[in-house]
């Protein structure tokens, strides 16, 4: 008798696609979500400041809560993988976190970014100056204050000056007291301080590192320069710079210059010639008499 073996064949390739079927009928539908807020714990910053960001997903349950971030101002604001913002510049910035699930929810947060801190220098920089040695010498306390204003929000870090002159007696002076072309009043040396605290460019009860605000005052280092000349024997009128550069605790810098036209009404003018000129003459007329004499008894 034969046997038929289509028949259970059949019936088993039907119960393994029933199988199959009924396993992929019962898997579940993908949970995506429905709604995204972002929060933090500060949504305003100073530039440098940083802050995580959370994404809230609703559902709760949602199967992929890890969302994709975006800034829509780098400038202001910079954000990583991880949801952590960067403040980089004044102004605001919205940062975005969109669902990965092709759901194509998103939410968001706004971020403001604070001005950097005030860093501003204001004084006798606008023109020269011109300074008369009688004036400086006479009565030092009667010329007009000369020096700068400092407001430095984030506090001073670094108070560079840098002094130059076409006085060569000057700046030798300067070197000899141990003061350089450049110097930091913020940072100085021990020998430093004691050099710009006799010449009045420094005053150590009043310590400038960290200062918010400062008053560089130069008058009284005026008369000085026309006293360091006078000794040199150097007349004649001379300019004098001061460079200024302020560092500040945010890394932010602003530089300023005040210069002086130092004028020597005090030396007189030039008589050398003149007076070489007359004995000149005298000796001259001398010889010719000699000489008429000589001629004379001659004669």
């Amino acid at each position: 008798m034969k046997k038929n073996f289509v028949l259970p064949a059949l019936a088993a390739i039907a119960a393994v696609a029933f199988v199959f079927t009924g396993c992929k009928d019962s898997l579940p539908d993908p949970i995506k979500a429905t709604g995204i807020s972002v929060t933090a714990e500060k949504t305003t910053l100073d530039i440098g400041e940083k802050v995580t960001l959370t994404a809230n997903f609703t559902p709760a349950n949602a199967d992929n809560r890890s969302p994709r971030w975006s800034s829509s101002d780098a400038k202001v604001a910079t954000v990583n993988v991880n949801g952590v913002v960067t403040a980089e510049g004044e102004g605001t910035a919205t940062i975005t976190a969109t669902a990965n699930d092709g759901s194509g929810v998103t939410g968001s947060v706004t971020i403001t970014v604070n001005p950097p801190p005030a860093l501003e220098i204001t004084g006798s920089i606008e023109e020269p100056i011109d300074i008369k040695m009688s004036d400086a010498l006479a009565d030092p306390i009667a010329i007009d204050p000369v020096g700068v204003e400092v407001e430095a929000e984030a506090g001073i870090s670094v108070f560079r000056v840098t002094i130059a002159s076409t006085s060569q007696a000057f700046m030798a002076g300067l070197a000899g007291m141990g003061i350089t072309g450049t110097f930091d009043l913020a940072n100085p040396t021990e020998e430093l301080a004691a050099a710009l605290t006799a010449v009045g460019l420094l005053d150590p009860e009043k310590p400038i590192l960290d200062e918010t605000e400062l008053t560089f005052d130069i008058t009284s280092f005026i008369p000085m320069i026309f006293q360091v000349r006078a000794l040199a024997e150097e007349t004649g009128d001379c300019t004098a710079t001061f460079t200024i550069v302020v560092i500040d605790n945010e890394d932010q810098d602003v530089e300023a210059t005040i210069s002086l036209n130092l004028i020597d009404d005090v030396t007189p003018p030039d008589e050398g010639g003149d007076e070489g000129g007359d004995e000149g003459g005298e000796e001259g007329g001398e010889e010719e008499g000699g000489e008429e004499e000589g001629e004379e008894e001659a004669e």
